[in-house]
């Protein structure tokens, strides 16, 4: 299953450093946020819905496994 990690630089209560661990051992991509809060979503609403539409861009014609 296509899979995008976001994290933010912003983060104090999750390193973001852990995201990005994370990506590396899926292999994964983690797009990171360069001021954000924990609460990306609340921090930034459109940068959110920008990163996920174009890695959903990117992605569309992707199979994934069933």
């Amino acid at each position: 299953m296509p899979l995008l990690l976001l994290n933010s630089l912003g983060d104090r209560m999750v390193a973001p450093s852990c995201t990005t661990e994370i990506a590396a051992l899926w292999t994964v991509p983690c797009l990171t946020h360069p001021w954000a809060g924990h609460d990306l979503p609340l921090n930034h609403p459109a940068w959110v819905i920008a990163a996920v539409r174009e890695w959903m861009a990117a992605n569309i014609d992707r199979p994934h496994a069933a």
